[in-house]
């Protein structure tokens, strides 16, 4: 049995609402700022918790 034929008889999840390039812009907007002020609340620097929350939104991304 080919691996096709074995995935031809599942159904594929439908879509959510925080699927694909949109859902992750609308997901980045909505935490970026609170992700920026937590880490700059533990670092006390401002370039260290962009560069934090960026790392942590691409490894978002990648999920």
């Amino acid at each position: 049995m080919s691996v096709r034929s074995a995935r031809a008889g599942q159904a594929k999840p439908a879509p959510g609402p925080r699927r694909g390039a949109s859902g992750f812009d609308a997901f980045y907007a909505a935490t970026v700022k609170r992700l920026v002020s937590a880490v700059y609340a533990m670092t006390d620097d401002l370039s260290e918790a962009g560069d934090a929350a960026q790392e942590a939104h691409a490894r978002a991304w990648q999920r």
